[in-house]
């Protein structure tokens, strides 16, 4: 908090590492489950691009990264902002017409080294309805609290 009793901006907030099925199972509880919570927004990049010469950089070590931030109708945490790093799968899927875009549980775990976050509490891998879910696998993951960044301003890009 800072002098005014206002939550920190997500960027002075420290980041807290998930290596272990502990640590998700503490950010399960810290942000209840994610229940009640909306993917507010996304943002992925890689570390290649191309130079102005038009040749293409990569590097050897490719690297896919995707930022999350969730918000909830919860105080403390009231958002949370994820980073994953060395990106193995991501499926992004849209909340269907008709349905609420609301996240009413999620699944965050480590399997063999890759942590699996999904919007669906009995989602897996081996599901047969894997494509219909929002999730993200990768070898690195670590959040912070964003409770500074609700509402509906856009904090990794702009509307146009």
């Amino acid at each position: 908090m800072n002098p005014q009793g206002e939550p920190k901006p997500a960027a002075e907030v420290e980041w807290t590492e998930i290596a272990t099925q502990e640590d998700a199972d503490h950010l399960m509880q810290v942000f209840g489950g994610f229940r009640d919570s909306c993917l507010r927004e996304v943002h992925v990049w890689t570390d290649h691009w191309v130079r102005p010469d038009l040749s293409m950089y990569y590097p050897s070590d490719l690297n896919t990264r995707i930022r999350v931030l969730f918000q909830r109708q919860v105080n403390s945490p009231s958002a949370i902002e994820l980073l994953f790093e060395k990106v193995t799968h991501v499926n992004l899927a849209p909340t269907p017409e008709q349905y609420y875009p609301v996240i009413f549980g999620a699944r965050l775990y480590m399997e063999e080294g890759i942590l699996y976050w999904a919007n669906d509490e009995d989602w897996s891998p081996e599901s047969a309805a894997i494509n219909l879910h929002t999730w993200i696998a990768a070898r690195n993951a670590r959040w912070r609290d964003a409770s500074g960044w609700m509402g509906d301003e856009l904090r990794y890009g702009a509307r146009d």
